[in-house]
């Protein structure tokens, strides 16, 4: 028995952009052109051009969620805005079976003089539904996407989470085949959320497939069987979410992706740090709840006598998670230190992290934890924390379940 053909089809397609707005036109003219004479468009790279992507090829079957991952400007959106079809590829196919709701800009497609009633109806028609199919359905949309007296208020006073609201109740009344959902879920509150990937995972049920584009691993990890990384326009990577997940942390873990936020002081410097795991030097295979040792280096033009060091520990959107003052462990006394090189180790018994990528910081000051901040590098020194699954929150807590005799 075959199986049955994808939903989506895309086959060696890349996108041409130029950086340079004048020459865009100017291209764009050129390229008509040609078109109006029988000849092809320019294939090459001209001035100014450059690849947003590049060679990707992939398919999406119905029941499928496909999780998108990659840093911004990798080709995530573009790649979304093709299957839409918002833009036009420059090089090869993309083939779509059925019909696309597509959530890819917080408010893209609202008229922002109309109301939200008026711009379901016009939402509806661009994607394909009939007056009396839209009609059939709004009551409906309302409800999903509760924002109550405002359906009757022109939508430019909407707030981002309305806008959320409204076009995904849109989106998801269309009945795609395919829902491309871009990052916009991380607009809408937690309710609305829950509301939302409730909604996905009995279209997914249904036989719909899914494209969904996010920053949050964790959530891609738990709604999508298969992920692909995309970095410059190109696939580096497609597999099981755990493997591919994985491997994108490790690419972040490196210091062109380090923050580069720091303040100096003329007879103070701070160096780099090194980590210690399991007597290597080095994170690599580094688990939860593994020891850890981290030695932060120092260069010193001058004494000092009453200095403290904060290493802080930040997840990957920048929240801390912890910090270890040297006045905690020292039992409130200060660091003094003499002209020259010095280092401070901190020694993590268990790291209860749950894997995913997270970065240090060092700051020191001078005069106590509340006097002058003398140096620090916010978030400079990323690290990875590996495993299977990630969960959600940040904290490990090894544990384990057991099945119990019924009660008596």
């Amino acid at each position: 028995m075959t199986a049955p053909e994808p939903l989506a089809s895309v086959e060696h397609l890349s996108r041409k952009f130029c950086r340079s707005f004048k020459r865009s036109v100017l291209y764009t003219g050129i390229d008509l052109a040609r078109n109006a004479v029988g000849l092809a468009s320019h294939d090459g790279l001209r001035a100014q051009e450059y690849l947003g992507l590049d060679d990707v090829s992939l398919e999406l079957r119905a029941g499928e969620c496909l999780g998108l991952i990659g840093e911004n400007g990798a080709g995530k959106s573009t790649l979304l805005k093709i299957l839409a079809g918002i833009i036009e590829p420059s090089r090869g196919t993309a083939t779509v079976r059925g019909r696309v709701g597509s959530l890819i800009e917080v408010g893209a497609g609202f008229h922002p003089d109309l109301t939200g009633r008026d711009n379901i109806y016009l939402n509806g028609a661009i994607l394909g539904l009939s007056t009396r199919e839209v009609r059939e359905r709004f009551d409906s949309i309302v409800d999903f996407a509760a924002i109550g007296d405002h359906i009757d208020s022109p939508v430019r006073f909407y707030s981002s989470g309305m806008h959320v609201r409204l076009g995904f109740a849109i989106a998801a009344h269309v009945q795609p085949a395919i829902l491309l959902i871009d990052e916009v879920l991380a607009v809408g509150d937690l309710a609305f959320s829950m509301k939302c990937l409730a909604f996905l995972r009995n279209y997914l049920r249904g036989g719909g497939a899914a494209i969904l584009v996010s920053h949050d691993l964790v959530a891609i990890h738990a709604h999508c069987g298969r992920v692909v990384h995309l970095a410059r326009g190109r696939i580096v990577a497609e597999g099981r979410a755990a493997e591919v997940i994985e491997g994108y942390r490790r690419s972040l873990a490196t210091p062109d992706h380090a923050l580069k936020n720091e303040i100096e002081h003329p007879d103070f410097t701070i160096g780099e740090l090194a980590f210690r795991h399991h007597n290597a030097e080095s994170t690599q295979g580094l688990k939860p709840g593994h020891p850890l040792t981290v030695t932060a280096n120092y260069e010193a033009k001058a004494p000092f006598e009453d200095l403290v060091f904060n290493l802080a520990l930040h997840e990957a959107s920048g929240n801390q998670v912890c910090a270890f003052r040297t006045d905690a462990s020292f039992g409130e006394r200060t660091v003094a230190v003499t002209p020259g090189a010095g280092a401070l180790s901190l020694h993590i018994e268990q790291l209860n992290l749950q894997p995913g990528l997270y970065r240090f910081s060092l700051r020191v000051w001078s005069g106590g934890h509340a006097g002058v901040l003398l140096a620090c590098k916010e978030q400079a020194w990323p690290l990875v924390v590996e495993g299977g699954a990630s969960v959600a929150g940040v904290c490990y807590v090894p544990a384990r379940w057991s099945r119990e005799p019924p009660a008596q």
